[in-house]
């Protein structure tokens, strides 16, 4: 494929910019996909709440990881391999998740989505800033921006779907997109690129006017420590806001409108960041982000209602957005440049790390049915709770055969029970004592209260216009104008 040789901060480098925003807003689809789909897969595989984080972990782990390999990769043969790998794999995994049988397989599938989008990030930052000079900052913010509005539009997309429990479909979805659009945007962009000799600006060269008190590897080793640090934060509004808002006995939407809001304020703050990196430079750019995103975060501790979290969220969002992308720009600046993609991966990967130190243990306002341990007319529910919410599941079934279940069902209670009668239903519990199936005593409470009754002689009575029912002696039937004082028989 013929190349359209470009100059740096040109009308067309700017246009790539754009169409290398649009595939990575696509490419990170998968690394907010799965914050939405948590309280899903929760109650479909039965997870407890600090194991569910588990899908998260991996896909993050497999994106640092996958930043250090494609970064290395890129490095040597350019970008547009990568990109087309990394869709394809996308795609791929999207369709085989839809498929997972059960909670582990599901997981690792995400570590594989995870890494394929570590395409779209470091390596895709390093390679846009070889478009631009003077706009580099703000050019590189942009790029790694794309993630942050990836998380800001798709849950408003997702949520219909993710209400319902739906996250497979919405996985179909999110593939069926990317088969769409990618391979034009692909096109376009594999079509602009940069003169590698006569390029104007060498990085090597402009490296070598700034001087630091380091060693190269010791330099890097600080800045994979200083991304901890600051990445340890960022992860427990991003990946427990839903959670927090669920707990808060607001609602997944809400929770994911939320999170929109968060993110596409952070998208803002990334491209601020980024303007203000051309003129302050990137390490005190990444000093002012840092310090503001410690403030905000100690927000969220006294502003927990809706209202505060909607306003926290915004803070927080506006303040967090330069951090990462500074990372990004200082290794532009102060390290050489033949392997750019591949140090900045590395540091990627400790920003990653922080983001999965922090684990929740769980909430008592959200429980599994396991939980309750119910049986016979009994659970362990707490005589002062208060259910507000019942979240129920659905078993995938042929319609027929449902149908069919139900008829029958129905036909044999019609068979055993006055259902034509005026009743309140079954009325006695079945009591503890000896079993009329066995001549043994039962602790499971199988005695049957309607054999006691019938045995006692008590079928047909009637009491005012109460009667014991003569088809099944557990229903206490109204004959037409029974009073409570005939039902409790005083």
């Amino acid at each position: 494929m013929k190349s359209i040789i470009v100059k740096e901060d040109s009308g067309l480098a700017w246009m790539r910019l754009l169409l290398v925003f649009i595939l990575c807003a696509l490419g990170f689809i998968g690394m907010w996909s799965v914050v939405m789909i948590l309280p899903s897969i929760e109650t479909e595989f039965q997870i407890s709440r600090s194991s569910v984080t588990i899908p998260y972990v991996l896909t993050m782990f497999g994106f640092g990881i996958g930043n250090i390999i494609v970064g290395k990769f890129s490095d040597k043969y350019g970008i547009n391999k990568p990109i087309i790998f990394g869709f394809t794999i996308l795609i791929f995994l999207y369709f085989v998740s839809v498929l997972s049988p059960n909670f582990y397989i599901l997981s690792i599938i995400q570590f594989g989505l995870g890494f394929s989008s570590a395409v779209f990030f470091g390596p895709m930052m390093n390679d846009i800033s070889y478009f631009f000079n003077k706009n580099r900052g703000l050019a590189v913010s942009i790029t790694a921006s794309a993630q942050h509005f990836a998380g800001a539009i798709w849950p408003f997309f997702l949520t219909f779907l993710l209400s319902e429990q739906k996250w497979r479909e919405a996985h179909i979805l999110i593939a069926f997109v990317c088969i769409t659009t990618v391979p034009i945007l692909c096109f376009v962009v594999f079509k602009i690129n940069y003169d590698k000799k006569s390029l104007t600006n060498n990085f090597d060269k402009l490296n070598n006017k700034v001087r630091i008190p380091f060693s190269d590897n010791s330099f890097q080793r600080l800045l994979m420590i200083a991304s901890i640090g600051c990445c340890v934060g960022m992860s427990t509004p991003q990946v427990h806001i839903i959670p927090l808002c669920i707990d808060q006995g607001l609602s997944i939407i809400t929770g994911g409108k939320i999170l929109s809001i968060m993110l596409f304020c952070a998208v803002l703050s990334r491209i601020i960041f980024g303007y203000i990196s051309d003129i302050i430079g990137p390490l005190k750019t990444l000093l002012i982000g840092s310090t503001l995103q410690m403030i905000t975060l100690i927000l969220f501790i006294p502003f927990n209602t809706l209202t505060g979290l909607y306003v926290v969220s915004i803070l927080f969002g506006l303040s967090q957005g330069g951090i990462v992308p500074s990372y990004a720009l200082i290794v532009k600046k102060y390290l050489p440049n033949k392997d750019a993609a591949e140090r900045i991966g590395l540091i990627i990967f400790f920003t990653i790390i922080g983001l999965t130190l922090i684990r929740r243990d769980g909430s008592i306002a959200d429980m599994k049915a396991s939980d309750f341990k119910f049986s016979y007319r009994n659970s362990n529910i707490p005589d002062d709770a208060i259910i507000t919410n019942v979240l129920l599941r659905k078993e995938l079934d042929d319609p027929s055969r449902i149908e069919m279940k139900m008829t029958r069902a129905l036909d044999v209670r019609n068979l055993s029970q006055p259902t034509k009668d005026l009743s309140c239903g079954s009325t006695f519990r079945n009591p503890l004592g000896r079993s009329s199936l066995e001549d043994r005593f039962d602790s499971d409470h199988s005695l049957k209260a309607w054999k006691l009754i019938d045995d006692a002689g008590l079928r047909g009575t009637k009491i005012g216009g109460a009667m014991v029912s003569k088809k099944h002696t557990n229903f206490l039937i109204n004959t037409g104008k029974a009073t409570a004082k005939d039902l409790e028989g005083r």
